[in-house]
């Protein structure tokens, strides 16, 4: 399966740009491998996310769905082949940086997706499309009124207080999202040689259905 997740797993999403989109695409996918996903969250959903085409376990209050109980999570995680965790927060914007306390990765998880808007390349870093810029400006070095370069991506990704800070594994991978013409594929693979080896890159659009993994 994509992104070789496997009977078993529980996989974190993180970044912005397309975290639930990707979520979903990934739910289809399981389900028509013949296993039951299970999508929850650490973090919060809008209660607009949630629908009738998966099982979702999350606390509705008002129009936020939350975070269940951890124990809860676990319990319920028994009856599913493969868990969907969003495991961070953007506040619907396209890029962002961390607080300590982000992205909220459970020690539990086996696999983890980082998802970046590969589209804002070569665009202005603004506070319309950057969650936390202040951080976004320590971790990158870019300030607001800049244009988003690969290497700003590469340095989001790859920075110690960066988009895997919490990450207890090796299994992490990053998604291109958007990525829906020659300049944007090619734009992912430009990332390849700039991040640490164990981290493997995939691109494509999650809402037409379509995700390859980008290679030398």
């Amino acid at each position: 399966m994509i992104f070789d997740i496997t009977r078993g797993d529980t996989v974190a999403v993180i970044g912005a740009g397309g975290k639930t989109t990707l979520m979903k695409f990934l739910a289809g996918k399981i389900k028509t491998a013949g296993m039951k996903p299970l999508i929850s969250t650490t973090t919060r959903l809008g209660k607009h996310q949630i629908d009738d085409e998966f099982d979702y376990l999350v606390q509705i209050k008002d129009e936020k769905a939350l975070a269940p109980d951890m124990d809860t999570l676990l319990q319920k995680m028994k009856e599913y082949d493969i868990t969907l965790l969003e495991a961070d927060g953007a506040a619907c914007k396209r890029l962002k940086g961390w607080q300590k306390d982000e992205p909220v990765i459970p020690k539990f998880a086996t696999v983890t997706i980082g998802v970046v808007d590969i589209s804002l390349i070569g665009q202005t870093a603004s506070e319309e499309n950057i969650h936390r810029s202040e951080i976004f400006t320590s971790l990158t070095g870019l300030h607001m009124g800049d244009r988003i370069t690969v290497q700003t991506m590469a340095k989001l990704i790859n920075h110690k207080d960066g988009m895997f800070r919490h990450s207890n594994h090796t299994a992490n991978c990053i998604f291109c999202a958007k990525a829906e013409t020659p300049e944007q594929l090619a734009n992912g693979k430009k990332l390849l040689p700039m991040l640490k080896d164990n981290i493997r890159v995939f691109a494509g659009s999650a809402q037409k259905g379509s995700v390859l993994e980008l290679r030398y």
